[in-house]
């Protein structure tokens, strides 16, 4: 049995996962290749996606549709917009402050810090595409002790 877990415990994916999406939709008849700017992934992270990854990739889909430049913003996502500000939730990060990591569960109570380790990690490997010495530099850390969390926390190396 294989357990995967949900999307909101993975929010370090989601760059990755939209630009594979967006690459993919890019593709289609009559839709254009889109880039993604970073107050759009902010928003993204932000919000919990109770659909998981049909969800996000729907949301995607939806917003390429009716995007009119080469670029999706956060502006392109009125409706998760409008939905996180009625929940209350994380505001959206500027482009200088990064996109979001989620730091408390569902029921409110804080995340263990090694699973806010390990997102933040796959975040600096996604936003450095994979180029351990950048990620750890970035990181503050040596790449040996980058190697070690990666193996402690059983993050593959192509995160």
């Amino acid at each position: 049995r294989i357990v995967l877990p949900p999307l909101r415990e993975r929010v370090g994916d989601i760059p990755a996962l939209t630009r594979h999406f967006l690459a993919r939709i890019g593709e289609q008849p009559g839709l254009n290749h889109l880039s993604v700017s970073d107050s759009a992934l902010a928003l993204l992270a932000a919000y919990d996606w109770p659909g998981n990854v049909r969800q996000l990739q729907s949301v995607l889909f939806r917003a390429a549709v009716y995007c009119d430049d080469n670029s999706l913003t956060a502006d392109s996502f009125p409706q998760l917009s409008e939905m996180l500000g009625e929940q209350g939730s994380v505001t959206v990060a500027s482009a200088h402050e990064g996109v979001g990591i989620m730091l408390y569960t569902p029921d409110g109570n804080l995340r263990p810090l090694e699973d806010i380790e390990a997102d933040v990690i796959r975040l600096a490997i996604g936003h450095y595409r994979g180029r351990m010495t950048e990620v750890a530099r970035r990181l503050g850390i040596g790449r040996s002790t980058l190697y070690r969390k990666l193996s402690d926390l059983g993050i593959d190396n192509a995160a």
